[in-house]
Order: structure tokens, then C-alpha cells, then sequence
């Protein structure tokens, strides 16, 4: 597992670009995966430390995603935080009942992003 490594499944260039730009100047290494698969993917081979997923993406939703990566044995131990502009508490619930560790809000604040993603690190 790489500790300065950031997985983001999102189908939104932007929230990937965006979450590079606040990692790179801190010495993380962030690559981006746009459909659940590719996500899912990129998480069994590389094994980042944190895991941004988007809850609205194609083929699988980010609900999915965050419910596999928690009950595969190769992944489950691997902080997942949502990111997503669904603001209801039920879709909150049902992120943190499929395995999230934190649930942020589109648009995020890089503050807000940075300090949920370094708390979430050992």
C-alpha cells in the first residue's frame, strides 16, 4: 500500500483535477479512474491510502463501489470518502451503511477536503 497515493472514481474531470491540484503540492501522487470499475480496479492493484468516490457514476454507482472495496479482504482496510453534490441524509446513511468513512459535499473546499482526507490517514 502507498501512503501518499489518492484513488478518485469520479466521471467529473473537474473533482479529479481538483483534488490533484490540492494533493500534488503536498507529495501525494493521485490517479483517477471515471466509472466504478476502473475504480475498483485501480484500488486491487495499486492500493492507494484513500479512496475519493463519487456516489453517481456510470455502469456502477459509487454505493456499490464502497460496499465492495469494504467487503473485499484486499481493500477493505482502505479509508473511502464520498464525494458527492446528493445532499440528502438518507443518501448520507446509505454511504456510511456501504462502507464510507466520511461524506463531503460538491462543491468542496480544498481545506475541507485536505483536513477529512489527512485525518483519515495513519
Amino acid at each position: 500500500m502507498s501512503q501518499r497515493l489518492i484513488l478518485v472514481i469520479d466521471d467529473e474531470v473537474d473533482t479529479i483535477d481538483l483534488v490533484e491540484a490540492a494533493f500534488q503540492r503536498r507529495g501525494y501522487e493521485v490517479i483517477g479512474a471515471w466509472n466504478g470499475h476502473a475504480g475498483l480496479q485501480l484500488a486491487r492493484e495499486r492500493r492507494p491510502a484513500i479512496i475519493l468516490i463519487d456516489l453517481m457514476l456510470p455502469e456502477i454507482s459509487g454505493f456499490e463501489v464502497c460496499h465492495r472495496l469494504r467487503h473485499d479482504p484486499a481493500t477493505a482496510h482502505i479509508p473511502r470518502v464520498i464525494l458527492s453534490a446528493r445532499a440528502s441524509y438518507i443518501d448520507q446513511a446509505d454511504a456510511v451503511a456501504a462502507g464510507a468513512d466520511r461524506y463531503l459535499m460538491k462543491p468542496v473546499g480544498i481545506k475541507a477536503l485536505v483536513s477529512a482526507v489527512e485525518d483519515l490517514l495513519p
